[in-house]
């Protein structure tokens, strides 16, 4: 299925942003990404679900380099039907409001996905999600 990047896969009290279809793919075995937990927002504000991610017979086995290396997936979505903005802001703060996560609600990292208007913008303040809370 063909999406428009950059992507933005939210879950797991995580953002984090793909670049390339090879990106999306590739993930290292110690980083503890499960892309089938997330969801996968496009740079046009499609959502996805992400309904299975195989390993390719490709890959190599995690032994090899203590799951370092990028592993790539077979990776298959179902578009969900297209969000409203406020509706994607929600998806973002479920995620910055999670114990779990990162931000742990810090109302800098809320006021900062509050403050934004449109996909393009979340995109690039999400490359620095790691700063909202500062």
């Amino acid at each position: 299925m063909a999406v428009s990047y950059p992507v933005l896969l939210i879950g797991q009290a995580s953002l984090d942003v793909r670049d390339s279809e090879r990106d999306l793919v590739s993930v290292s075995g110690s980083s503890g990404l499960n892309l089938v937990e997330r969801r996968l927002l496009d740079a046009q504000g499609r959502l996805f679900e992400i309904t299975s991610a195989e390993l390719t017979a490709d890959a190599k086995p995690l032994w090899l380099d203590m799951g370092t290396s990028p592993r790539p997936h077979y990776v298959v979505l179902r578009e969900l039907p297209r969000p409203a903005w406020s509706q994607i802001q929600d998806l973002v703060l479920e995620q910055v409001r999670s114990d779990r996560g990162l931000w742990q609600n810090n109302p800098r990292a809320v006021a900062r996905v509050q403050s934004l208007h449109s996909v393009e913008e979340l995109m690039a303040a999400s490359r620095e999600a790691w700063n909202w809370a500062r």
